[in-house]
């Protein structure tokens, strides 16, 4: 017997869900019914043979073959087994027989229990096509599942976004009618959810915005039938779609972007949620800046000297590394003359001023129009004749007083 799945919510899997199952094949083996209607029309229908399956699967397969058994009158369970086992195929027909064989062993041991006894028993074999119907449901009915799908009805089913609320209910309602055929443990008995229920599936299911305008309109769920009920959910489903059309609509490239009081108003405040552009936003590349992206795959390197290539970027270019080094060495062959130079012509200019103005102020001092010029080798001996002149003078002036 399977084993009942969890969601990645943690909540159980249903046996059968929302989603509906897909149209069986053209390929699969069928069994054909031909039979006369009641004014006499002759009636062909196909049956699928099933041989395994999903649950739901499985429940339009029994009904299928049920409807046909009721319209050919088929009455009986030898009748009613023999036609069974036309649209059955292994495994699944070896687990119906196997049922109804055990279910004859059964009858046959209680009519024989009563006889050892001494109490008069018919055997009655009307209850074998029912195991053997149990047993096929066995290999396909995970474990609990009436409680599970009954669960799930109640309590977890919403509606999704993308599905109609009519299409919902309408799948919600299969779903349902399904419940009465689930197996169920002994003493349960399998029932399908009544009206209320239903209408109170269809409340919870429903989006929460859905709910509160319901409120709004003062709709009163349990005073109303299921279809009107339905037919005011349909009108605010009808609103809510028409208004996202508009809104896409004017949000598409040809509409004016949308302003409101208080982009117009100054005053509005910094929370104001103005649109904005791209105007200004730098342009994102895969190369250089201002070199966009390679031209090719086989292109993929960027060199400033050679462009995109396939063997080297910039650090690597052979012709720059043997520019920059040839560079290095006229910069130091050239260097170390054109420094000695500057720095003898600068000292010369230095030491040319400074006795110009040492005879200058030998010639103020003196009161004489001409002084010989004195020579000096280095700034440092003309600042020790300075010195000794500045002594001289202080001496004289204290004899003098």
């Amino acid at each position: 017997m399977p084993t009942l799945e969890y969601d990645e919510t943690g909540q159980l899997k249903p046996p059968i869900g929302l989603q509906s199952p897909n149209e069986p094949a053209d390929n699969r083996e069928k069994t054909r019914f031909e039979w006369n209607d009641a004014v006499g029309n002759k009636v062909k229908k196909d049956i699928i043979v099933f041989k395994h399956g999903t649950v739901e699967e499985l429940l339009l397969w029994k009904n299928s073959i049920e409807n046909v058994l009721n319209e050919q009158g088929v009455t009986g369970t030898t009748n009613i087994i023999s036609t069974f086992n036309r649209v059955l195929g292994n495994p699944a027909k070896n687990h119906y027989n196997n049922g109804v064989q055990q279910a004859r062993h059964a009858e046959d041991r209680r009519v024989a229990t009563e006889a050892a006894a001494g109490r008069a028993a018919v055997t009655n074999y009307t209850n074998t096509h029912a195991a053997g119907l149990q047993a096929i449901g066995q290999m396909i009915f995970p474990d609990e599942a009436y409680t599970a799908q009954r669960t799930w009805l109640q309590l977890t089913v919403r509606k999704p976004i993308d599905m109609t609320i009519r299409a919902f209910v309408f799948r919600i309602e299969t779903i349902n009618d399904y419940l009465p055929a689930f197996p169920t443990t002994s003493g349960q008995v399998a029932v399908a959810l009544n009206e209320m229920e239903l209408t109170e599936l269809i409340w919870r299911a429903i989006p929460r915005k859905w709910q509160v305008r319901l409120h709004d309109k003062r709709i009163k769920r349990h005073n109303m039938t299921r279809s009107q009920f339905i037919a005011e959910i349909e009108t605010i489903q009808a609103v809510e779609m028409q208004t996202k059309a508009l809104e896409k609509r004017n949000k598409g490239p040809r509409a004016a972007p949308e302003s409101s009081h208080r982009d117009k108003d100054p005053q509005a405040g910094a929370s104001v949620n103005k649109r904005k552009t791209n105007k200004h936003k730098r342009k994102k590349t895969n190369g250089p800046t201002g070199q966009g992206s390679p031209p090719d795959d086989h292109n993929k390197h960027y060199c400033l000297r050679h462009g995109w290539n396939p063997s080297h970027v910039t650090d690597k270019c052979k012709v720059l590394i043997a520019e920059a080094d040839k560079l290095k060495r006229q910069h130091a062959a050239g260097s170390k003359e054109s420094r000695a130079k500057t720095r003898a012509t600068y000292h010369g200019m230095v030491e040319k001023d400074l006795n110009a103005l040492i005879d200058e102020r030998i010639a103020e001092k003196n009161n004489k129009k001409s002084t010989k010029s004195l020579k000096f080798s280095s700034l440092k001996e003309a600042r020790k004749y300075i010195a000794a002149c500045k002594n001289d003078n202080s001496s004289s002036s204290s004899d003098s007083e």
